[in-house]
C-alpha cells in the first residue's frame, strides 16, 4: 500500500505540474491573440488613414478650383489626426501585449517579434464529446480522483496496523586483528546472521481506531470534494461551450457588416469626388466602417478565446 502510495503521489505531481502548464499556456495564448486582434484594427486604421489622406488632398483640391469650402479640408486633416492618434494608442496596448507575452515565457522585455495578423478558429462546438473530455481528461478532475487514490492507500496503511508485522533479519559479520608481538598474532571471525521478528500491538490509545476514523472522513470528504469539482468544471465547460457558439454566430454576422461597410464606403467616396454628397455625411459612413473593423477583430479575439476555455475545460489544451 505504500508503495502505491508513493506511485500515485508521482502521477499526483504530474497532474498538478500539467495544470500549471495549462495555466499558463492560457494565459500566454491569450496574450497572443490579443496581439493579433490589435494588429489587425491597427491594419484596418492604416487603410483608413490613407482614405483620409486622399480625401484630405480633394478637398484642397475642391477649395483651389472654388467647388469646396476652408471647413471640409480643415476637417479631413482633423479627422487624419484622430486617425494617427488612434493608431498609436492602438501601437501602445500592442507593446503592452508584447511585454505581457515576454514575462509570461521569461524572456527580456525588449524582445521584439512579430505576429500574424489573422486568427484562425479549428475546433467546432460539440457537448456531448466534450463532456466525455472533461471526465476523463480535465487536469482539475483527475487531480480529484487521485487524491481519493492517495486517501484510499492511506487508510490501507492505518488498517495494516491492526495485523501482526513479520521481519526478516540478516547480516553478514567480518573481523580480522592483528598483534606484532604476543601468543596471539592473527584473530578472524566471520560467519552469516539470520533472524525473523514477530510483534503484534495489542494497545495503543485507540490511535490506530482515530487515524483510521479521520482517513474515512477524509475520503468521505474528498469524494464531495471531486463531485464539487466536476460540476464545476462541467459548468466551465457549458458557458465556454455557449460563449463558443455565439460568439461564432457574432463573428459571422460582423464579417458580413464589415463586408458592406466597405461597400458603403466605397460608394461614399464616389459620392463625395463628384460633389452629390458633403464631406460630414461621407466622414459618417467611414467612422461606421472603423466601427466595424474594431468590432470584427474584437469579435476574432473573443471566439479564439472562448475556443481556449473550451478546450481547457476538456483537458485539451495540452497535448
Amino acid at each position: 500500500a505504500t508503495k502505491k502510495k508513493l506511485n500515485r503521489n508521482e502521477e499526483l505531481s504530474n497532474l498538478q505540474y500539467k495544470l500549471v502548464v495549462e495555466n499558463t499556456l492560457l494565459s500566454a495564448l491569450t496574450a497572443y491573440y490579443q496581439m493579433i486582434s490589435i494588429q489587425q484594427f491597427i491594419k484596418s486604421l492604416k487603410v483608413s488613414l490613407d482614405i483620409a489622406a486622399e480625401q484630405k488632398k480633394l478637398a484642397e483640391a475642391k477649395l483651389k478650383t472654388g467647388s469646396g469650402s476652408n471647413v471640409d479640408v480643415l476637417q479631413t486633416q482633423i479627422d487624419y489626426n484622430n486617425i494617427q492618434v488612434q493608431i498609436i494608442q492602438q501601437q501602445n496596448l500592442l507593446n503592452d501585449q508584447r511585454i505581457t507575452l515576454n514575462n509570461i515565457l521569461k524572456r527580456a522585455p525588449d524582445v521584439e517579434f512579430n505576429v500574424p495578423d489573422t486568427i484562425i478558429v479549428q475546433t467546432k462546438p460539440e457537448y456531448s464529446i466534450a463532456i466525455e473530455n472533461t471526465d476523463k481528461n480535465n487536469s482539475s478532475v483527475l487531480i480529484s480522483k487521485k487524491n481519493i487514490e492517495i486517501d484510499e492507500l492511506g487508510l490501507k496503511e492505518y488498517k495494516a496496523n491492526r495485523f501482526p508485522k513479520i521481519g526478516i533479519t540478516g547480516n553478514y559479520t567480518f573481523q580480522r586483528t592483528t598483534n606484532d608481538i604476543g601468543f596471539v598474532r592473527l584473530n578472524q571471525n566471520f560467519g552469516y546472521n539470520a533472524g525473523i521478528i514477530f510483534s503484534w500491538t495489542l494497545l495503543n490509545n485507540l490511535t490506530t481506531y482515530t487515524a483510521i476514523k479521520n482517513q474515512t472522513m477524509q475520503i468521505t470528504s474528498d469524494n464531495l470534494r471531486m463531485e464539487s469539482m466536476k460540476m464545476q468544471e462541467k459548468a466551465n465547460l457549458y458557458k465556454a461551450y455557449l460563449s463558443f457558439q455565439n460568439n461564432l454566430n457574432v463573428i459571422g454576422i460582423e464579417k458580413q457588416s464589415a463586408e458592406l461597410a466597405q461597400q458603403n464606403l466605397t460608394i461614399a467616396e464616389e459620392r463625395f469626388k463628384i460633389g452629390l454628397s458633403n464631406y460630414i455625411e461621407y466622414r459618417t459612413v467611414e467612422q461606421s466602417f472603423e466601427n466595424t473593423q474594431y468590432r470584427l477583430s474584437q469579435a476574432a479575439f473573443n471566439t479564439k478565446l472562448s475556443e481556449l476555455n473550451y478546450l481547457k475545460a476538456q483537458g485539451l489544451l495540452v497535448h
